[in-house]
């Protein structure tokens, strides 16, 4: 996760945490409901819209880490 929030650009980054917050209230209170379904469905279309951009920053970043070892 926190790999993730250093390189997700910003827009990507906060549905990033507003997705994992609405999970952990959900497990925390064992209450799946209709707002936090929502929030998730909105964070899911917002990944798939950018999964091309998000699959290229994962393997630059991957990239970075081949090349220090």
């Amino acid at each position: 996760m926190s790999t993730l929030k250093t390189v997700l650009p910003p827009e990507l980054r906060e549905t990033l945490i507003k997705a994992y917050e609405a999970y952990l209230a959900s497990e925390e209170n064992d209450n799946y409901d209709e707002k936090t379904e929502e929030i998730l469905e909105q964070c899911d279309n917002t990944f798939y819209e950018n999964e091309e951009e998000i699959n290229r920053i994962l393997e630059e970043y991957a990239a970075k880490i081949e090349l220090q070892k």
